[in-house]
């Protein structure tokens, strides 16, 4: 037996009922205006933020939103564009790391050792995990084994010990972020 709601839409659709849209007006205006204010929104936040899947262990999260267009800071989770040669992934892919050095902080290399403002943040492989020989990013060094990250670079890592990073390839440039990522699990 259908319940009294769906006989009496039955009824309104046959035009056995009569609706006094004057009455009705607001709500149907209301509900149109939400509609349309729901699609703006969703709309606004597409071009300011995009969601994104890891699937690395690179990442000590699965989910997270890119605030598209926002340069990050220091610790901070960044989205970017891998464009570089490399044998493990295609040109143009997604890639995110944590902001370790910035423009004006102080780069050392002491072997495979990187250290950032004298403190220790990672150690470079000498091979992977196929046994192959991986090289290290070398910039021009002066004789203490120091440089400064210049303007509009930044040396990113992640904490996973197999992560290719700037240990590898070197300075992640302004040009090739999408933005600062937001973890949400």
């Amino acid at each position: 037996m259908l319940n009294e709601s769906v006989l009496r839409f039955r009824r309104l659709i046959a035009g056995n009922i009569r609706v006094d849209w004057k009455k009705r007006a607001p709500s149907v205006l209301l509900f149109v205006l939400g509609f349309i204010l729901i699609g703006l929104l969703i709309n606004t936040a597409a071009a300011r933020y995009r969601i994104g899947v890891g699937f690395s262990q690179s990442l000590p999260f699965d989910f997270y939103l890119i605030k598209l267009g926002e340069m990050p800071r220091k610790n901070d989770y960044v989205a970017f564009i891998m464009d570089k040669p490399n044998p493990y992934y295609k040109p143009g892919i997604q890639f995110g790391k944590r902001v370790s050095g910035i423009s004006g902080d102080v780069l050392t290399v002491k072997g495979r050792d990187y250290y950032i403002n004298g403190m220790f943040v990672a150690s470079a492989m000498t091979t992977d995990t196929k046994k192959r020989p991986v090289g290290q990013f070398l910039p021009t060094l002066d004789e203490h084994g120091n440089t400064v990250i210049p303007e509009g670079r930044f040396f990113v890592l992640t904490d996973h010990p197999m992560s290719y990073d700037s240990r590898y390839w070197g300075y992640l440039e302004k040009e090739k972020i999408l933005g600062k990522m937001i973890p949400i699990f």
